[in-house]
């Protein structure tokens, strides 16, 4: 051993096609041990890295848009500032857009739930803008998953399903502060909407089941069935005048 590497002797004894005769062949080697360790430890780095950034990626494509989630339709953009229950009242809109303003009113309203057992649906974007992924360097892995305090519950419930205490708070429009009818949004019992002076928490709660909607667990399965972890870590570290 040297400050600078060791070096690895292989010896082969080989009986060539001549009688009487035997060979030894010496082949020598220099093996830089800390230098290997040192690329095994950035190689390794930046595949998990490259790895998270797939695997992240394909977490969140697996959680389909809906609603509000879905990028603003032509008309919306073309006039900024206006919602979707306005614009149905517009009579100047196409049979063609106004069909497209009506399905996405419909699905902001009235919001659909993927099958279970399947990925769920984002309606705002949250959950799906939530997913993120880390490397660890002291443990030498990397992790995947809801990045944001606030979604870990919610991503923890569609993943492994169980069940959630609700309560209603109705909403109070400030012009008249009147609860408006059957307006109401659905909140854990700890939360509270982001404008609260514009709701008023009600008596009303419920426990609602939510059946597994598996997106990471899928998603890593995927990822090992279509071969993409072993393909990443295939010739992870090349070593210079072999091959």
């Amino acid at each position: 051993m040297s400050a600078f590497g060791s070096a690895t002797v292989f010896e082969q004894r080989i009986a060539p096609r001549v009688p009487g005769v035997t060979m030894h062949i010496r082949f020598e080697m220099f093996l830089d041990r800390q230098d290997v360790i040192a690329r095994i430890g950035k190689a390794k780095a930046k595949t998990l890295s490259r790895l998270g950034l797939t695997l992240m990626h394909m977490a969140r494509r697996s959680i389909k848009k809906q609603g509000l989630a879905k990028p603003q339709l032509k008309v919306q953009r073309d006039n900024p500032g206006v919602t979707l229950a306005q614009l149905t009242q517009r009579s100047d809109l196409s049979a063609r857009t106004r069909t497209q303003v009506l399905k996405r009113l419909a699905e902001v309203r009235n919001p659909k739930h993927s099958t279970a057992g399947s990925p769920p649906f984002t309606h705002t974007g949250f959950l799906r803008d939530s997913i993120l992924f880390g490397y660890d360097a002291r443990t030498e892995s990397v992790v995947i998953g809801s990045g944001r305090p606030k979604s870990a519950w919610l991503a923890s419930l569609h993943e492994f399903g169980g069940f959630q205490t609700m309560r209603a708070w109705a909403y109070v429009p400030q012009t008249s502060g009147s609860w408006r009818t059957g307006l109401l949004a659905w909140k854990r019992l700890n939360e509270a909407p982001k404008n609260q002076d514009r709701w008023a928490p009600t008596r009303l709660r419920e426990t609602r089941p939510y059946p597994a909607r598996p997106f990471m667990g899928a998603t890593l399965h995927n990822a090992i069935r279509s071969g993409r972890i072993p393909s990443e870590f295939r010739n992870m570290v090349r070593v210079g005048g072999l091959g």
